[in-house]
């Protein structure tokens, strides 16, 4: 018998256990369902919530995972239905076809009107940084790498300084959310504490199958060993990741997410899926969400995609840098603002000088 032969038929045995168990679940569900009315739907949801209250008074921390779930969901929830009404989908219709007339007129005011607001961005930051100069340095190597890429532009006429000044804006305000805000500051902490949890659930399962190795005594420094720690951290983040993606949450999420990039920074469909989904798949898993599309796309495109690629902090990578001990708050606030800021960047390199021929869907 042929090794072919036995992964056939392990992979036909597992298969039509998922199926039975399916199945199973499947007849449970036509059971039950005529007993599972709106009464009974309102009492599952009253428990829970008691239990959510009762847990959150006895111990937050703990409890703190499941109650942001639980507000997120029913925030999705709310919003869901208020997108489905149709006073707010005649709203969005009327401010979709002004916004879309803008677009197609010169873009004088809006452009001085976004000059205007980065002057007033750069003077705040002067102002916040007369007690320590030093802290400018930053500041200038900002103005020197704009420059050095307007200088070795591709075509330095065609740049668009209207979507550039949207994406250096969004990117400056970011990271005043998250730096310089407190509440914005405290949102994002608790975020961080959020995924650092998520993903020590990788260790909890490592020192379960390899014992000791994964978590050694401290005795002699005695260090983990990196491929049964950092690694196993990566697989399980990995295989989260294409769960959702096969589920189609990650689709959903970024479809959502990239409207806003797309409105408020002015580039295209594919340019603003693939800069955002950066940021949590990497730059090898995000332009797979976009690669029908690539026959399609202009030079400038494919230009802005790589960009994105190598820029981002990937969730992979995010993964093992926690494992490794890296603060959490700074990677995340790295991979938010490699988005709009690659955009920037592709956009000064190699600006646009083809009709797209994809459009928004």
């Amino acid at each position: 018998m042929k090794v072919s032969d036995i992964e056939d038929s392990s992979a036909g045995v597992t298969s039509k256990s998922l199926e039975n168990n399916f199945n199973i679940i499947e007849k449970f569900v036509q059971k039950v369902k005529p007993y599972c009315g709106i009464g009974s739907l309102v009492v599952i949801l009253l428990a829970y919530h008691g239990f959510l209250i009762a847990a959150g008074i006895h111990n937050y921390q703990k409890a703190a995972p499941l109650i942001y779930i639980t507000l997120f969901l029913w925030l999705c929830f709310l919003l869901n239905i208020l997108v489905s009404t149709e006073k707010f989908q005649s709203v969005y219709d009327d401010v979709a076809h002004k916004l879309d007339e803008l677009s197609k007129q010169k873009r004088f005011v809006p452009l001085g009107l976004k000059i205007a607001f980065i002057i007033g961005l750069l003077a705040f930051t002067i102002v916040d940084s007369l007690k320590d100069m030093s802290r400018l340095s930053g500041f200038f190597a900002y103005i020197f790498y704009i420059l050095f890429m307007f200088v070795f532009s591709n075509n330095r006429v065609k740049i668009n300084w209207s979507v550039v000044s949207s994406a250096l804006i969004m990117h400056y305000c970011v990271a005043l959310i998250i730096l310089k805000w407190s509440t914005g500051q405290w949102f994002f902490q608790q975020v961080a504490q959020l995924i650092v949890g998520f993903l020590e659930f990788a260790q909890v399962g490592a020192k379960f199958v390899f014992g000791f190795i994964a978590g050694p005594p401290n005795i002699c420094d005695l260090a983990p060993v990196f491929i049964f720690t950092s690694l196993q951290t990566l697989i399980y983040f990995s295989a989260v990741v294409a769960l959702m993606f096969y589920f189609g949450i990650i689709q959903v999420v970024l479809k959502k997410s990239t409207w806003f990039m797309k409105v408020l920074i002015g580039t295209t469909p594919v340019e603003s899926v693939n800069a955002w989904a950066c940021t949590f798949l990497g730059m090898t898993e995000a332009p797979l969400m976009i690669a029908p599309y690539f026959e399609k796309c202009t030079d400038s495109e494919i230009f802005a995609v790589v960009t994105s690629g190598f820029a981002c902090v990937a969730g992979t990578v995010f993964a093992a840098y926690v494992a490794l001990g890296a603060c959490p708050i700074y990677l995340l606030t790295a991979s938010l603002l490699s988005a709009p800021m690659s955009l920037a960047c592709s956009k000064i390199m190699f600006p646009e000088t083809e009709e797209t021929k994809i459009k928004a869907s």
